[in-house]
């Protein structure tokens, strides 16, 4: 049986499962699992019932939204863009 091929898909519009976000963000399971509890998490597209895929674009944002400069930093009003980890 031929297998099909992946869509091309731009990487912002990747969808992730669970395990491939806390690759991405070095989250622990239940260190995430508390953060969604308490609606602290990235938007999810919900594809079944208990079947949800996170956009990379939603994390990236979400991660750029959790970025702390502490008071005393030198170049606090300089913007440094998240990256993600190869």
């Amino acid at each position: 049986m031929p297998r099909c091929k992946p869509a091309n898909v731009e990487p912002a519009d990747q969808l992730l499962d669970r395990p491939a976000l806390l690759r991405l963000t070095g989250l622990k399971s239940g260190t995430f699992g508390s953060i969604e509890h308490h609606g602290q998490g990235p938007a999810y597209i919900l594809l079944g019932p208990r079947l949800k895929r996170y956009r990379r674009a939603d994390v990236m944002a979400w991660l750029a939204a959790r970025r702390v400069v502490p008071v005393g930093a030198k170049h606090r009003d300089v913007d440094v863009p998240v990256t993600e980890a190869r």
